[in-house]
């Protein structure tokens, strides 16, 4: 009965000292602000903000293949305006590592904001498409992610374009 009762209060503080550890981490949190401000242009531009539990770089990544159409696309070769800043509007270095990865030296800030557009010039059900009549934005062609933090929940904003234009959101889930 001494022992159990010595254990109680053992397994107690292990598990406060866990939760306390766990909430002084920072969760990674992720927006997304997608602008179709110039459909003539073929071109979709996407706002990254992304507050990261990472110490000097982080990695992001874009998908190679899209669920149900399984060839490789090579979507980060649509990406154009690449540009990183940390959350006061300072630029930070970055390298494109391979195809569809770049790595962000944040020098310890833990908020990125990545500007970048994305070609939709293709009417095809793999990749996005944007003109004057409509546009169609494909999740893997739009979206970074954190390596290995695929399943990271993002928020999202999508801005249309301005009235005036024959282009009106249509929303399906």
């Amino acid at each position: 009965m001494q022992q159990r009762k010595a254990f109680c209060p053992c397994l107690f503080i292990a598990f406060f000292l866990m939760s306390i550890t766990a909430s002084a981490q920072q969760k990674d949190t992720i927006h997304f602000n997608v602008l179709l401000s110039n459909p003539a242009s073929h071109s979709i531009h996407r706002t990254m903000k992304a507050t990261v539990n990472n110490n000097n770089t982080v990695y992001l990544k874009m998908p190679q293949w899209t669920p149900g159409y399984y060839q490789i696309m090579h979507y980060a070769r649509g990406v154009s305006h690449f540009e990183v800043t940390d959350d006061n509007d300072k630029m930070l270095e970055w390298n494109k590592t391979i195809d569809n990865s770049w790595a962000i030296k944040t020098n310890g800030n833990g908020h990125v904001v990545v500007d970048y557009d994305v070609r939709a010039d293709s009417a095809f059900i793999a990749t996005s498409f944007m003109d004057t009549t409509h546009a169609y934005v494909s999740p893997a062609v739009t979206f970074l992610y954190i390596d290995k933090h695929i399943q990271t929940p993002f928020s999202l904003t999508i801005q249309p374009i301005k009235a005036g234009t024959a282009l009106q959101p249509v929303w399906m889930l």
